[in-house]
């Protein structure tokens, strides 16, 4: 699973990415990507492959890139759209925090719906830091 997370590189930052192989895209923050419509993706070798960011949605925060990196599709990530959410679930958050090499942190759900500023999110008390953002959380 982890060869399908990559670390996503602009001239302002960097952030994760993940490859979904039912869609052939790449998913990650907007944030993370923001006033850039190119992007370098850097595997757990440290092979660099650009991407191209073919949709953005600053409002949901999600971009979705496509590249002709390689990826492992033996051991995809992919979406389970019948998941139910539940606190105090295990979870894990993958990503490249502070730009260093891949990590794995663990943690809970805290609140599986929890209001912030007219949205409601999940929380987790799993760390996450900058550089994780675009990144997944997996169960």
């Amino acid at each position: 699973m982890e060869n399908n997370i990559f670390k996503v590189i602009t001239a302002s930052g960097t952030g994760t990415s993940f490859y979904l192989a039912d869609y052939d895209l790449f998913i990650t923050n907007y944030h993370v990507i923001e006033g850039n419509r190119e992007v370098a993706l850097q595997n757990m070798s440290r092979d660099k492959h650009l991407g191209r960011v073919i949709y953005a949605n600053p409002n949901k925060d999600l971009a979705f890139i496509k590249s002709d990196m390689p990826t492992d599709k033996r051991t995809h990530i992919s979406l389970q759209r019948d998941l139910r959410v539940r606190s105090t679930q295990k979870i894990y958050i993958h990503g490249f925090p502070f730009g260093l090499p891949y990590t794995v942190t663990e943690g809970i759900i805290s609140s599986t719906d929890q209001p912030l500023g007219g949205r409601n999110y999940v929380q987790t008390d799993a760390a996450v830091n900058p550089g994780n953002s675009g990144g997944p959380m997996l169960s």
